[in-house]
């Protein structure tokens, strides 16, 4: 019983995709990034980091003009930020550089122009698993009895505790050019958890990302 269950529900999948029309491809482009920051009640926003995107998607027409487009990527995430003066009594250095595997479900509305030529936009969940980055911080800081004292550190493991979360979900915006097989897209994540994993939640980080990416469709019947 549970046998042909299981065949009848394949056939049905199979039947319902070869209905529609499928086409896959890849893309490359660049990255930027921040976060935004609260601790202890005051927001902060952090500078933008460049980074990189390279990944492959899939494109599949669900209706006219509506398609469903998943991708997995590679995502470079991170921020820098500087606070105070380096030759003050208080300065605050953080760069760090974090790479994530992503995978962006987005629902894509399309509207031709002619033949060869449409606009199109989208929206969707994303979800990333982190798997290496870097970072590096210096803090300088004057004590009570006047003395300045520094401490620089580097962090290649970032994704161990205390650091970041090994899952991020987000929010994907899109909007795009096709020019025949040529996708060109630009891209807003708006991360919802809170990136960080401390022992107590004190401190709430958010990633914000921004991409450009050149997309090419590399099948398209």
């Amino acid at each position: 019983m549970n046998r042909n269950l299981t065949l009848l529900l394949l056939t049905l999948g199979v039947n319902y995709f070869s209905f529609g029309q499928l086409n896959y491809g890849f893309k490359v482009g660049v990255t930027q990034s921040k976060t935004s920051e609260s601790l202890a009640s005051v927001y902060q926003d952090m500078n933008f980091k460049g980074g990189f995107q390279v990944g492959t998607f899939l494109d599949y027409e669900l209706l006219k003009n509506l398609n469903l487009r998943p991708a997995l990527q590679l995502t470079q995430k991170g921020y820098e930020a500087i606070e105070g003066n380096k030759e003050g009594p208080f300065y605050w250095y953080r760069n760090w550089s974090l790479t994530y595997l992503e995978l962006p479900v987005d629902f894509i509305y399309n509207i031709p122009l002619s033949k060869t030529i449409g606009l199109y936009a989208g929206i969707g969940p994303v979800v990333g698993v982190g798997l290496f980055g870097s970072g590096k911080g210096i803090i300088k800081g004057t004590d009570s009895a006047g003395q300045i004292h520094t401490q620089e550190g580097a962090g290649h493991e970032p994704f161990k505790k205390p650091g970041f979360k090994n899952i991020d979900i987000g929010a994907d915006f899109l909007a795009g050019l096709q020019l025949k097989r040529i996708l060109l897209t630009a891209s807003y994540n708006h991360g919802l958890l809170n990136a960080l994993n401390y022992e107590h939640d004190i401190q709430t980080t958010r990633h914000r990302s921004f991409a450009l990416s050149l997309g090419y469709i590399i099948r398209n019947h």
